[in-house]
């Protein structure tokens, strides 16, 4: 029964964390860093709406500081180099700066 319940509310955290997210499709056209490493800017092709209420569409930025960061950063720049579209998903609510702040970048084939 302990475990069984375990696991309802480990599906309930993550179906939670995961409910207030748009996934969107875009192209990259630039991809930057911050000279202290604490961000990366990736410049979106294109016209769109900041899906997160930010001031401005131009980019998305995301956290640095630790490994998923770093991650997406890698995958961000192996798009851009072979010119592939990526997936970024944006929880509808959250800027820095300017700027939407994406929490996952997958590359499309």
């Amino acid at each position: 029964m302990k475990i069984l319940r375990a696991f309802l509310l480990s599906i309930m955290a993550f179906s939670c964390s995961t409910a207030f997210s748009l996934d969107q499709e875009v192209s990259i056209c630039a991809l930057q860093s911050e000279s202290t490493g604490d961000r990366a800017f990736l410049r979106i092709c294109g016209s769109r709406i900041s899906v997160n209420g930010c001031d401005s569409s131009l980019y998305a930025v995301w956290d640095m500081t630790d490994h998923q960061g770093a991650a997406m950063y890698s995958t961000a720049l192996a798009a851009f180099m072979g010119d592939k579209k990526v997936i970024i998903r944006l929880d509808e609510k959250t800027c820095s700066g300017l700027y939407d702040v994406t929490t996952m970048i997958r590359i499309i084939k």
